[in-house]
């Protein structure tokens, strides 16, 4: 009997330590972008599978839409979000362990014939399950 108890604690301390939350990984993120995606080619990647990522942006008083976009493929890309009210929004979720992700990011703003840009900035934050 005391066998068994020894083998059932290691099996429910085996289990503990593989379905522990991951720790969400946490980058400041920050551009200038205007009445068009800008696209920012600086890759992260997702260690936690079936999380999600999420951004708050400080937009300074503009409309700012954000979306992730696979790095090196423009055309697979989540749905832009508006990340402007300066609170944490989520942009994806249920991403598979090893997705290598990039942001893009669109102002609200009139584009003059000097194609004026504004400034953004914000907190990332992937491998996250809430």
């Amino acid at each position: 009997m005391p066998r068994t108890v020894v083998t059932g604690a290691a099996l429910a301390a085996a289990l503990l330590l593989t379905t522990a939350s991951a720790h969400a990984t946490t980058s400041s993120v920050s551009g200038q972008t205007g009445g068009t995606y800008t696209y920012y080619d600086n890759p992260r990647t997702v260690t936690a599978a079936g999380s999600n990522i999420y951004l708050k942006a400080s937009a300074q008083g503009i409309g700012l839409t954000v979306m992730w976009y696979k790095c090196g493929d423009r055309s697979v890309h989540g749905q832009g979000v508006d990340v402007s009210l300066n609170t944490r929004k989520l942009i994806g979720s249920n991403f598979r362990a090893g997705t290598v992700f990039c942001l893009a990011a669109v102002a609200d703003v009139v584009v003059d014939s000097h194609h004026t840009k504004v400034p953004w900035s914000g907190s990332l934050q992937w491998n996250v399950f809430s």
